[in-house]
């Protein structure tokens, strides 16, 4: 949870109008929801602990496919989302999180995993890069009127 909150912390940094950092309590029920409350969720989480203290985490959530109106390709794809706490950074948790991320996808027969980066986190696009991710389009947004 403390990771999801410092994940939040970071985001807002890049752009408030876009990211939050979430209430605990909510984070500690969709957790207990998603990964504790079902017996083969659609999900996992993966963690890294040095000395009894979580310093990574890996999510991985598998979309269902894509219908057949649709087009795109009917592959199995999940989304990946990797923390590592700033204190643990160039340790490399992140690559071995997100090996064991992808094992597991595979293991189940995903064929692709997108990662949302936000377009000024540099580290980030650097690091997804460096695991073989690439560029698949843009998300253009635009703010309303309230």
């Amino acid at each position: 949870m403390q990771l999801r909150l410092e994940n939040g912390r970071v985001h807002v940094l890049l752009d408030s109008t876009v990211y939050r950092v979430p209430d605990p309590e909510q984070v500690r029920k969709h957790f207990a929801a998603k990964f504790l409350a079902q017996d083969d969720p659609p999900s996992t989480m993966l963690v890294a602990v040095i000395d009894d203290a979580v310093l990574g985490l890996a999510e991985v959530a598998l979309d269902p496919p894509p219908p057949a109106h649709q087009i795109l390709e009917p592959v199995l794809s999940g989304h990946v989302h990797l923390v590592v706490a700033e204190r643990a950074r160039g340790l490399g948790l992140g690559t071995a999180l997100a090996e064991a991320a992808h094992a597991w996808a595979a293991s189940r027969g995903v064929r692709q995993l997108v990662a949302g980066i936000q377009s000024d986190n540099r580290p980030g696009l650097r690091f997804y890069e460096s695991l073989g991710y690439r560029n698949n389009g843009v998300v253009r947004i635009k703010d309303l009127p309230e």
